[in-house]
């Protein structure tokens, strides 16, 4: 689950970067604004967004509170859904960054 949510982190942060913008690693909530930027770089809708929310909070839970916590089908759908979502992070880049991909 980490290394899913990790990547679409990764993701967003290369969004964030072909845009022009960084959010500074000293601002607390960086990880918050990277994924939230994606609305406004890639154009993923509200829903999306919310849902890769509820996977950081499972992510933490699982992480720092009660690991292995996780199920395996969880960290199966977590994991599809990271690669469609960075899947369509480097068709957006490909389109509108081709200079970088």
């Amino acid at each position: 689950m980490s290394c899913a949510y990790n990547a679409i982190l990764s993701a967003a942060r290369a969004a964030l970067h072909a845009s022009g913008y960084r959010v500074p690693r000293s601002n607390r909530s960086h990880h918050y604004y990277e994924i939230q930027s994606l609305r406004h770089t890639v154009g993923i809708d509200a829903a999306t967004v919310l849902r890769i929310e509820a996977i950081q909070k499972k992510r933490n839970t699982g992480d720092y509170v009660r690991v292995g916590e996780v199920s395996e089908s969880l960290a199966t759908e977590t994991r599809v859904f990271a690669a469609t979502l960075c899947g369509e992070v480097r068709e957006w880049l490909a389109l509108e960054h081709p200079d970088l991909s």
